[in-house]
């Protein structure tokens, strides 16, 4: 009788520790996902907060090609696109690109001419991916999955530019982020959380271990065995 109740309290507590290990599996999961789309919106927002700034009579004057450089209005986008990133430290790259017979061609870019990282109106982006076309598609602003160039791996905020007249998308702002760090400072404050809600849980184990150990010696347990004890001498004497 003593062994089946012993067996059938580690039983509960194995099913506790299973239960509070899902509990904390399926917290770090939301958790995750919640950093994860909280940062997306963000991105998204400062995207497209800078998108409207930006002049769309400015904007329909290049046509990406070299001869753009010449002109005063790819000058000005450029030194807004530099003060863009000069305010938002944790952005690597702003830039404007097009779309031309399902090729992507940058129009201005953050980067200093000869820099590692600038790319001179007109300069094609063969590793452009369906997602970087995608709003000259459904003209909706995306967050890419990380992708990889000839300049690292990035996720990148892309808002579509608009014709104001006719609604057409004749461009696309974009910023990037290094993917390295994007996930990382989701995953810091993901291991954050879980570091409280795994205090929780071990508290909680706690709390229930010592429940089933008071359940198992019992009301007066410990005066039960004293009184035994003391029969015990009593008929020795």
């Amino acid at each position: 009788m003593k062994q089946s109740q012993g067996l059938n309290s580690r039983i509960k507590v194995i099913i506790v520790v299973i239960i509070l290990l899902c509990a904390g599996a399926i917290c770090v999961y939301n958790t995750w996902v919640y950093y994860l789309n909280r940062a997306s919106d963000r991105a998204i927002r400062l995207a497209e907060s800078a998108a409207a700034f930006l002049s769309n009579d400015q904007i329909s004057v290049l046509e990406a090609t070299p001869d753009d450089f010449e002109k005063p209005e790819y000058q000005h986008i450029k030194d807004s696109l530099v003060k863009f990133k000069e305010l938002n430290g944790d952005i690597y790259f702003a830039y404007l690109y097009t779309q031309k017979d399902d090729k992507i061609y940058f129009m201005v870019d953050s980067e200093a001419p000869g820099s590692e990282g600038y790319s001179p109106p007109g300069q094609e982006y063969p590793e452009a991916t369906q997602t970087d076309k995608q709003p000259f598609i459904d003209g909706k602003s995306v967050i890419t999955k990380p992708a990889a160039d000839r300049w690292g791996i990035w996720v990148s905020a892309l808002v579509p530019i608009k014709d104001q007249n006719t609604g057409k998308v004749i461009a696309v702002f974009g910023i990037d982020y290094s993917a390295k760090q994007w996930y990382w400072e989701t995953i810091k404050y993901t291991l954050y959380t879980a570091a409280i809600v795994i205090s929780i849980l071990l508290l909680i184990l706690v709390l229930c271990l010592i429940m089933v150990v008071n359940k198992k010696q019992g009301p007066g347990g410990n005066e039960q065995k004293t009184k035994g004890k003391r029969g015990t001498f009593q008929n020795s004497i």
